[in-house]
């Protein structure tokens, strides 16, 4: 997806407003929701899925959330589970990212709006390429930035990816069949 913004401010007529999906997102943090309701407005096309990470919160809490958007002003929570961080977010190794950065090899997670681009086989089985649309994120897909399955995210247990949105294979699992 693109910007849904024109050089000239204007928003595609086909995109909804942040406006209007903000106040259907449920189970939000209202900062987050934000985030998430400008993410679907600045889109080309409306998406059909919308995917929010709250990296503020420790990797033990249930801080993904997964969207279904086929009714933009209805939107429907399709899931909420753990999300691993990369290693080098969290020096102190307490659960919660700090530092974020977009480097190659600073194993840190990288903040800012991705889309899913195409689906390969991993180490870990059926996983997503991730492109980064955000200056904060524009090497991701150079970075190998994936959005994959991982042994050791589970509901009970996070550890560290080098940057990836790792998640539970039940959580990918679900993610696929939306």
């Amino acid at each position: 997806a693109e910007a849904g913004t024109s050089e000239t401010g204007s928003v595609h007529a086909n995109t909804p407003q942040a406006t209007d999906v903000m106040p259907a997102l449920p189970n939000l943090p209202p900062v987050v929701a934000e985030h998430a309701a400008a993410a679907v407005a600045c889109s080309a096309t409306a998406p059909r899925a919308l995917l929010v990470a709250d990296m503020s919160e420790p990797n033990r809490a249930p801080r993904l959330w997964a969207f279904d958007l086929s009714d933009p002003k209805h939107p429907v929570l399709v899931l909420q589970s753990q999300v691993a961080h990369g290693y080098g977010s969290d020096p102190g190794k307490t659960g919660t990212a700090t530092q974020f950065s977009d480097v190659e090899g600073s194993g840190m997670t990288s903040l800012g709006l991705y889309e899913v681009a195409e689906p390969y086989t991993g180490k870990y089985g059926s996983s997503y390429r991730l492109q980064g649309l955000s200056a904060s994120n524009a090497h991701a897909y150079a970075r190998d930035i994936m959005l994959h399955p991982a042994p050791y995210v589970s509901a009970s247990w996070v550890s560290y990816s080098a940057g990836c949105a790792a998640v539970a294979f039940d959580t990918l699992n679900q993610l696929n069949r939306h």
